[in-house]
């Protein structure tokens, strides 16, 4: 019988995502067949011209959050601000978010790619220990490392010629509503369907102080659609919990396994940049490295057990990405 009710429950979820879907469907083919009716009137045709150049004048003015780099899969650790993906934003983020230098995500095309034994993995092949996997109304976090007392993980950085030391924090997924979206980072314009972030603090070996830089190692996953002779990853399980997590608020206590089993099997190359944190205030405090190769994902990993989480932005992300994000916008 409880099985019945999910598999009821899911179905309707589904029902009201493809309901949601169409009616922005519905408005955008009214906006365009008001321009073409010659019989609106004259007020209407002006309210439809000033909503479609709001619409461009924030693509221009959000060049760096545009709505195909929406963090949309996001909630930042740090930040201690309210903020959104609705009709309102990014334009109501902090002006660092827009008008910064160093801005993150971006296109990998124009990133530094960086050789082999630049990186160092501390403790992410034999270690494993308790984890809180969440989800939090943006995205699916994974915490509780900072209960792994020695055992905890950590990544060195040799990039800059020196060596930093940076502990890991959480794990933060990115998704999207198709397999043409998902991740933050894309190349070439193009968006993998799942990235993951390992986000890192810094931290001084004396007294082991913490600081405020960050190191976020972010991997790029992609379905086996494309990857059909690959390996599979498993993600370490975590999507077989996901099914407990289908509402904002709920959180499961398991065991990790390694965290490198999360990891393609070559690490030896990545891209690698100076940036930001990609949610308010959007600090440029962060190093971003972006691993070259991809995780392989079967189908029901990318499509199927995200798809069924349900987030706050999930109606607003999906709008901005089938390009409705217009219709939203206020009078």
């Amino acid at each position: 019988m409880c099985n019945t009710l999910d598999s009821l429950e899911r179905e309707v979820r589904i029902q009201i995502k493809i309901s949601q879907m169409l009616l922005g469907l519905i408005l955008g083919s009214l906006l365009l067949l008001g321009f073409s009716d010659s019989h609106v009137n004259s007020a209407r045709r002006q309210r439809l011209t000033q909503q479609i150049r709001r619409f461009h004048h924030k693509s221009r003015c959000d060049k760096n959050h545009s709505c195909h780099q929406l963090p949309h899969r996001s909630l930042d650790y740090f930040s201690v601000l309210n903020f959104g993906y609705g009709p309102a934003y990014p334009r109501s983020w902090p002006r660092a978010c827009i008008e910064g230098k160093h801005q993150s995500p971006i296109d990998l095309q124009n990133a530094e790619k960086a050789g082999k034994d630049s990186m160092v993995y501390g403790r992410y092949y034999d270690v494993s220990g308790p984890i809180w996997i969440e989800n939090n109304g943006h995205t699916i976090k994974i915490s509780g490392f900072e209960k792994w007392g020695k055992y905890h993980p950590y990544a060195a950085n040799y990039v800059d010629g020196y060596r930093k030391i940076y502990q890991l924090k959480q794990i933060l997924f990115h998704w999207g509503p198709t397999e043409l979206f998902g991740s933050e980072h894309t190349f070439g314009g193009y968006h993998m369907e799942l990235e993951i972030q390992f986000v890192h603090q810094k931290i001084h070996f004396r007294g082991y102080k913490k600081s405020n830089e960050f190191l976020i190692i972010a991997i790029l996953g992609t379905s086996l659609l494309y990857n059909e002779t690959n390996q599979v990853s498993s993600l370490s399980g975590i999507p077989r919990f996901l099914w407990k997590l289908q509402k904002p608020g709920l959180r499961v206590l398991k065991r990790a396994g390694p965290l490198l089993d999360m990891f393609p099997e070559d690490t030896s190359a990545f891209y690698y940049y100076n940036g930001s944190r990609t949610v308010p205030k959007c600090e440029e405090d962060t190093t971003w490295v972006v691993l070259d190769s991809t995780v392989n994902l079967a189908a029901e990993q990318a499509l199927v057990s995200f798809g069924n989480v349900y987030l706050k932005d999930f109606f607003f992300s999906t709008l901005c990405h089938m390009g409705f994000d217009a219709l939203l916008l206020p009078n």
